[in-house]
């Protein structure tokens, strides 16, 4: 678990992101319901997006969707997409693990586990 949690790499301050600490209104619940079923797997929610205003808790319900894979023991990774493409650049300058190649295929990677097949399916694109 500490290995997992580890590469995930959540942003300090989040232990209380949690789903059991998340204020479900009305205007969340539809959110808050496809997190939930991400994150266990229990329905036919396979990736998600969201898209909102500040303070609304999209980072609170995606860090909560890290803890619970994690708990799973299923890896997970937490990444503000700023500080990625920020990480990307920076691998062009760099060789062997922290090379731009090195670390796309680790992305890649992820995004394989995070269940993005049907895009390669539908682009013809090798898994």
């Amino acid at each position: 678990m500490q290995r997992l949690l580890a590469y995930c790499e959540l942003p300090a301050g989040t232990a209380h992101m949690t789903f059991e600490n998340f204020k479900v209104s009305l205007q969340l619940k539809e959110a808050y319901d496809a997190a939930v079923q991400l994150a266990e797997e229990t329905g036919e929610t396979s990736w998600l997006t969201l898209l909102s205003g500040t303070d609304r808790g999209k980072t609170h319900l995606l860090i909560a969707i890290c803890r619970r894979w994690l708990q799973r023991g299923k890896p997970a990774r937490y990444a503000y997409v700023p500080l990625l493409l920020e990480e990307l650049r920076r691998g062009f300058q760099e060789e062997g693990d922290r090379s731009y190649a090195a670390r796309f295929d680790r992305f890649i990677k992820m995004c394989h586990y995070w269940h993005w097949t049907t895009w390669e399916r539908s682009t013809g694109l090798p898994g």
